[in-house]
């Protein structure tokens, strides 16, 4: 990763109030604190509703390794779609043992009339959303890009520079749908809460985010697409500087970092500071709307519009 150091904008100022765990999760996926009364989407369902195309073959949000956030008010037809394994193909995109195409056809039909007749009693407008669904995995289902899911396609070099781990292959996967033509992929690396014996847990992780990330930057910069494609490295909030007595670190959202790199972010550079012990943003302060803003100008999302 430190060889792709150029191609790097470090934030160094994030600022933020949520240190549970979902609720900061929901934070930088959304924009927005937690809220009773409204369901926020994430940013990958915002990509899904406004940059998506309604009759695509392949799904406008994919989360991968556990990764994405729900739809909230835009419908679960923005929903992420989930690859638990990246080495693995999506599941289920055969037609069922004894089903031929004639009688998946007369199934459509009849599941058609189903909610035809519930949406009619009672008028919900979830049905239109959950009728969306399910074309959504019909179009997969007959696409002929399912290969973009196959790293079997790849070189074992490439597989290799990538590292063979579940990380390395998300980022490898991530690489090929994003060429095929999906909008927004997400790849999680879970395991950064090392309240406990962070130095050993924390070294295997940075080895995983080091190949992975590393790989994914100089192969999307050698195929000429960093320029066309946003890359954004984060967790959802900071740890101590201090070390805890169980050789750990806690929460600390007050000063944390963030990485961008391409889609026209200007690289080689770290944006803010912190202050000598890396307790507190001390220059150029950056809120969460005002990154969300960002994405959005990169995007091409318009972050003033309203529901």
């Amino acid at each position: 990763l430190a060889e792709a150091a150029d191609k790097l904008c470090i934030v160094r100022s994030l600022g933020t109030r949520e240190g549970n765990h979902d609720r900061a999760r929901h934070l930088v996926h959304t924009g927005y604190a937690p809220s009773p009364t409204v369901a926020h989407p994430a940013l990958g369902a915002w990509v899904s509703e406004e940059l998506g195309r309604p009759d695509a073959d392949l799904p406008a949000y994919v989360g991968i390794n556990g990764a994405g956030a729900p739809a909230g008010f835009l419908g679960v037809q923005h929903g992420p779609f989930r690859v638990q394994d990246p080495a693995k193909p999506p599941q289920n995109v055969a037609l069922a043992a004894g089903v031929d195409p004639e009688r998946f056809r007369l199934r459509q039909e009849g599941l058609a009339l189903l909610e035809a007749d519930f949406a009619a009693r009672t008028a919900d407008g979830l049905v239109k959303g959950r009728r969306q669904v399910y074309d959504k995995a019909r179009r997969l289902m007959a696409s002929s890009r399912l290969d973009a899911f196959d790293l079997g396609l790849e070189s074992e070099t490439t597989r290799d520079r990538y590292g063979r781990t579940k990380f390395g292959e998300g980022c490898l996967l991530a690489r090929r749908l994003v060429e095929a033509g999906v909008p927004f992929v997400e790849v999680g690396l879970d395991g950064w809460d090392t309240h406990k014996d962070g130095f050993t847990r924390g070294a295997a992780l940075m080895a995983d985010l080091d190949a992975g990330f590393g790989a994914l930057l100089q192969d999307l910069a050698e195929r000429g697409r960093l320029k066309d494609t946003l890359v954004l490295c984060l967790g959802e909030f900071g740890r101590t500087p201090s070390i805890n007595a169980d050789e750990g670190r806690d929460h600390h959202p007050q000063a944390w970092s963030a990485v961008l790199a391409g889609a026209g972010i200007r690289m080689g550079q770290a944006w803010g500071a912190t202050d000598r012990t890396g307790e507190a943003v001390v220059d150029r302060p950056v809120r969460i709307e005002d990154f969300f803003a960002t994405l959005a100008a990169v995007l091409g999302l318009d972050a003033t519009r309203q529901f």
